[in-house]
């Protein structure tokens, strides 16, 4: 069973460029949390042990496109995320990155996300983005889904992949560079 929702990040305090550093220092403890700071280091979290059970970031320019209707890995190397099941077997899974759909696409074009573990569908496919117009260029869109994932084995091993589909006619997908990047966390769940 998965819910989704999804939030527009246009404005979030600390979205910026410097932001990959700070996630990398954060999660290496180079640079200690302070007020400023909206990131916490993997200890503040839980380290794993209950909060933040597995957490990636990318940052290298990535387009993912299909046209499929049936959702596919975006990039089954780079965007995964590996975690141990917590022992409520509960968890939320989130993706935060760019929604994408190519400049080829007409009105009524969808665009999709989910997850896939090897080459099960998790969770999806959730709709990300709609194209109102034929747009004459590509379509990107900063958006978050959140996928609530129940009755996993507890300290089960997990890799769940960030997955994309189109509506059967038109590509959608994700894209992903140095600032605009793409996020999976995996959070405990009572």
């Amino acid at each position: 069973m998965a819910d989704h929702d999804t939030h527009d990040h246009t404005g979030v305090p600390g979205v910026g460029s410097s932001l990959s550093s700070d996630i990398e220092d954060a999660l290496t403890g180079a640079a200690a949390p302070d007020a400023g700071n909206v990131f916490a280091t993997m200890a503040d979290v839980g380290g794993g042990t209950g909060g933040l059970l597995g957490f990636k970031f990318y940052a290298t320019t990535t387009t993912a496109n299909t046209t499929s209707g049936t959702l596919a890995d975006a990039d089954a190397t780079n965007l995964a995320v590996a975690f141990n099941a917590p022992a409520s077997g509960n968890v939320l899974v989130r993706l935060t990155g760019v929604a994408r759909q190519p400049a080829s696409v007409g009105v009524g074009a969808r665009a999709y996300w989910g997850l896939r573990e090897s080459t099960t569908i998790i969770a999806g496919p959730q709709f990300m983005l709609y194209a109102e117009t034929s747009p004459g260029g590509a379509v990107l869109r900063t958006t978050s889904a959140a996928f609530y994932i129940t009755g996993l084995t507890p300290a089960s091993s997990h890799t769940y992949k960030w997955a994309i589909a189109g509506d059967g006619s038109y590509g959608g997908g994700m894209y992903c560079d140095s600032t605009n990047f793409a996020i999976m966390e995996v959070w405990q769940l009572p």
